[in-house]
C-alpha cells in the first residue's frame, strides 16, 4: 500500500474522532502512519547494488550501504569512490554501479583493467554497434584508459643563455609486475629504445644528446609535473635493453628513489598479464583491429597530457628483420610487425592493443600486442615491436626479483 493512501486513511481516522475521547482510534491511526513510514524506508538491497554510485550524494549512498553491505564491501565502495575522486575521474562513478565498484576494488590487482580497456577498444569508430549503456561507459572508460596509461616523454634542451627547456618528443607507459606473493609491484617505464638510447638510434655513432630523459605526468590535483630521469650515472646505464640489437625497446625501473613523487601522480599502469602470450601472438590475424594513443608534439596540452587516439589494422607480420634507416646512409635491422595506420613520430613508445578471446569469462579481453616503433611518413604504415620482445625485456629487467610473470585473464 502506498504511503499517500495510508496517510490519507490515517488523517480520516483522526478527523472522524476529533474532539471525542477515542484515543485508541487515534493511536491506531498514528501507528498506521508510523508503519507506513517504516515500510517506505525499507531498502531493497538487490536494487541498491544496481544503483549508480554517482546517482546520489556519497554520504546518502554510504548510509544505505551500511544497511545492505558487509563491512568489507563498504570499505571497498569507499576505496573505489576515493580512488576515482582523487585522480579527478569522478565522472566514471556516474556509470558505475555499486556492485561494479565493490568488485573493482575487491579483486586482485587491477582486475577491472580488462573491462576498462575493452570498453576503450570497442568505443573506436570501427565497432559502433553498442547498446546505449555500453556507449555511455565507453565515453567514460575510453578517455580514462588512454589519458592515464600513456605518459609523455620530453627531451631537455639548452638555450643560448644556458637555460634549460623541455621539448615534447615521444610516448611511454608503465607496466606493473607483481611479486609472487602479490603483495608488491615493480613498475617499469616502457618506451622505444631509440627514445632513450641516442647512440643506438644513430647507428651506434656517438651522440651529443643529453644523457637524461624527462617524463611528464598528470598530477593528482590537476596540472602536470616533469620528472627528469638520468639515463647514465657513473658510467652505468639506468635503463635496460636486450642484447639483441634488432629490438627497439627499453625499460626503466621506477624506484621510490628515482621517482619519489610517483604516488602523487595519476596514471594507469598496465598489468604484465595483459601482454599477449606466445600462442596469442601467433593467433593474431592480419586485418585485426588495433589501437594506440600517444603524443602529438604540436598539441601536447598545457594543463594535462593530451594523448591522441589512433586506430588501424594489423597489416603484416614479417618473419624476418626489416631494414630501417638510422642515418642518411645507413639502416638498422629491426624485428617489426606492421599496422595500417598513420602514426605521428611522437607516438614512438606507445602501447598497441587489440581484443582477443582469452577463454571462459574473458571472450573480449584487451591484449597488448606491441609497442610503437617507427612510421613511414605519408604511407599510412607504421612498425611496432611485437609484444614477445617486451616479455623478454621485462624478464631480463626483473631477473633479480621473485616476480609473477603470468599472462592471461584475471584470476577469479
Amino acid at each position: 500500500m502506498h504511503e499517500e493512501t495510508i496517510n490519507s486513511k490515517a488523517d480520516t481516522a483522526i478527523g472522524k474522532y476529533k474532539g471525542k475521547k477515542y484515543c485508541v482510534a487515534a493511536l491506531i491511526a498514528v501507528t498506521i502512519t508510523t508503519v507506513a513510514s517504516t515500510c517506505t524506508k525499507r531498502v531493497n538491497c538487490d536494487q541498491f547494488r544496481k544503483r549508480r554510485v554517482g546517482a546520489t550524494s556519497f554520504s546518502d549512498l554510504l548510509n544505505t550501504a551500511n544497511k545492505c553491505l558487509s563491512p568489507d564491501e563498504v570499505s571497498a565502495l569507499k576505496a573505489a569512490h576515493d580512488k576515482y575522486e582523487r585522480v579527478n575521474l569522478g565522472d566514471l562513478l556516474d556509470v558505475m554501479t555499486v556492485e561494479e565498484a565493490i568488485k573493482g576494488e575487491s579483486n586482485e590487482q587491477g582486475n577491472n583493467v580488462d573491462e576498462l580497456l575493452a570498453e576503450a577498444l570497442t568505443s573506436s569508430p570501427a565497432q559502433p554497434s553498442q547498446s546505449g549503456a555500453q556507449q555511455q561507459l565507453s565515453k567514460k572508460a575510453g578517455p580514462w584508459v588512454i589519458q592515464h596509461a600513456v605518459l609523455f616523454v620530453y627531451k631537455e634542451n639548452t638555450d643560448a643563455n644556458g637555460g634549460h627547456y623541455n621539448v615534447p618528443d615521444a610516448t611511454g607507459f608503465i607496466v606493473s609486475v607483481p611479486d609472487q606473493a602479490h603483495t608488491k609491484l615493480l613498475r617499469y617505464f616502457i618506451t622505444a629504445r631509440h627514445v632513450l638510447d641516442p647512440t643506438w638510434a644513430h647507428c651506434n655513432h656517438a651522440s651529443d644528446e643529453n644523457n637524461k630523459v624527462v617524463i611528464r605526468f598528470n598530477k593528482a590535483g590537476g596540472g602536470v609535473a616533469y620528472e627528469t630521469i638520468p639515463l647514465v650515472e657513473n658510467g652505468n646505464k639506468q635503463y635496460v635493453t636486450l642484447s639483441d640489437e634488432t629490438v627497439d625497446l627499453s625499460a626503466v625501473l621506477l624506484t621510490p628513489t628515482l621517482v619519489p613523487n610517483l604516488p602523487k601522480y595519476r596514471f594507469f599502469d598496465i598489468p604484465f598479464r595483459v601482454i599477449s602470450t606466445t600462442s596469442e601472438s601467433d593467433d593474431i590475424s592480419i586485418k585485426q583491429e588495433v589501437m594506440t594513443a600517444g603524443l602529438l608534439p604540436d598539441f601536447a596540452g598545457t594543463k594535462e597530457n593530451n594523448p591522441f587516439l589512433l586506430t588501424g589494422i594489423l597489416s603484416s607480420k614479417p618473419h624476418e628483420v626489416v631494414g630501417v634507416p638510422c642515418s642518411l646512409t645507413e639502416a638498422r635491422d629491426l624485428h617489426l610487425w606492421f599496422i595500417g595506420a598513420t602514426i605521428p613520430a611522437g607516438v614512438s613508445g606507445a602501447p598497441v592493443f587489440t581484443l582477443m578471446d582469452r577463454g571462459a569469462g574473458a571472450h573480449r579481453s584487451p591484449v597488448l600486442v606491441g609497442v610503437q616503433s617507427m612510421s613511414f611518413e605519408n604511407k599510412g604504415i607504421a612498425g611496432i615491436t611485437p609484444a614477445g620482445y617486451l616479455v623478454r625485456l621485462i624478464r631480463t629487467a626483473s631477473s633479480a626479483f621473485h616476480v609473477d610473470l603470468y599472462r592471461g585473464p584475471a584470476h577469479q
